[in-house]
């Protein structure tokens, strides 16, 4: 009987990268994340902006609802695919 690992050892579905320097702080992503793993940086940018950034956390879904809502083109999202073993 194979054991299951635990919530803190499973491998994420995926993440979110956000270019700091092309997001300017709209937060539509952050309201359209269903998890709510987005949130204002702390930090301006080259144009004066406090970017949106992923928090820290293994829970992404790789949904993409986030980069569908972003106008600047600033998300970029990667999904973790398991190799099938024979």
């Amino acid at each position: 009987m194979a054991l299951e690992k635990s919530n803190q050892e499973q491998e994420p579905k995926g993440r979110i990268e956000i270019d700091e320097e092309r997001c300017k702080g709209c937060y539509l992503c952050i309201r359209a994340c269903p998890g709510g793993l987005i949130e204002a940086g702390l930090r301006l940018n080259g144009a004066g902006y406090y970017a949106a950034v992923p928090k820290e956390t293994l829970e992404c879904t790789a949904c993409g609802m986030c980069w569908q809502v972003c106008p600047d083109s600033a998300i970029t999202v990667y999904r973790n695919v398991k190799e099938e073993t024979p």
